[in-house]
C-alpha cells in the first residue's frame, strides 16, 4: 500500500519522536523513493528540528542556577525554622 504525502509527513514526524516500526519504516521509504516533495520535507524537518533544539539549548545556557548568596541563606534559615532548629 503507497502512502499518501500526510500520512508520510506523519510517519516522518513520529520517527523523530519514538521510532517507527519495521511496516511503518517499509512504507516510509517506499513513499520516499518516488516522491521528491516528502524527501525534501525529511531534510526541512530535520533543519528545523536543529534549529528548535539549539535555541533551546541557548536559552538553558542563560540559565543561571547559581543563587545569590542572600537568597541561599534565606532559605537555609527557613528550613532551620520549619525544622525547629
Amino acid at each position: 500500500m503507497v502512502l499518501s504525502c500526510k500520512k508520510t509527513t506523519e510517519l516522518i514526524e513520529k520517527q523523530n519522536i519514538q521510532g517507527l516500526g519495521i511496516i511503518e519504516r517499509f512504507q516510509l521509504k517506499t513513499h520516499q523513493s518516488m516522491c521528491n516533495v516528502c524527501t525534501s520535507y525529511v531534510k526541512q524537518s530535520a533543519i528545523i528540528d536543529k534549529a528548535i533544539q539549539k535555541l533551546i539549548e541557548e536559552e538553558i545556557a542563560k540559565l543561571d542556577p547559581k543563587l545569590d548568596e542572600e537568597t541561599r541563606n534565606r532559605i537555609i534559615e527557613k528550613i532551620s525554622e520549619s525544622q525547629g532548629q
